[in-house]
């Protein structure tokens, strides 16, 4: 009967299994002369039967974590862009006084405005992630300096409409 133990080596990690499944490439698709330098050509005779199936799981091992990976990636990139699109919406559903708030960085040319702290309308663009306290000394008890997020700057330079 297999010993469980055995089967311990297929929990490879993806680094793990790519060092494998280049060592067995080497040792299976190498030629006689590369093997024969390396010294290994005994070795591969003894552990031929065996490297077959340690070159088809770490390449399964691999090619699994690396198309994770790109899911990973592609997902995170879809999500960035739903959210994107989601934040540039609100800026159209915006009251006249943040539109008049708002319209100060881009008339003004400048990503930092001073405002009160316990000011609610400021409060509501930050909670909107549309501006952020950039720093927390004030400069006269209560006024905070105030930056525009980098993704509402950009659409507002390109869409300065949305602030009239």
């Amino acid at each position: 009967m297999l010993d469980p133990k055995y089967l311990e080596w297929l929990k490879l990690s993806g680094k793990h299994a790519l060092v494998l499944f280049l060592i067995s490439s080497v040792l299976l698709f190498g030629s006689e002369e590369l093997i024969n330098t390396l010294g290994l050509l005994e070795a591969r005779e003894a552990v031929k039967p065996w490297l077959g199936v340690v070159w088809l799981v770490s390449l399964s091992i691999t090619a699994a974590d690396s198309i994770y990976l790109v899911f990973k990636w592609v997902k995170k990139r879809i999500e960035w862009r739903v959210n994107l699109k989601r934040l540039q919406k609100g800026l159209h559903n915006l009251t006249p006084e943040e539109k008049a708030f708002l319209s100060g960085y881009i008339t003004n040319n400048t990503r930092t405005q001073s405002a009160h702290y316990n000011d609610g309308m400021i409060n509501g663009l930050v909670a909107a992630t549309i501006i952020y306290r950039s720093s927390n000394l004030s400069q006269y008890h209560t006024t905070f300096p105030y930056n525009i997020q980098p993704w509402a700057w950009e659409y507002l330079q390109k869409h300065p409409e949305v602030l009239m």
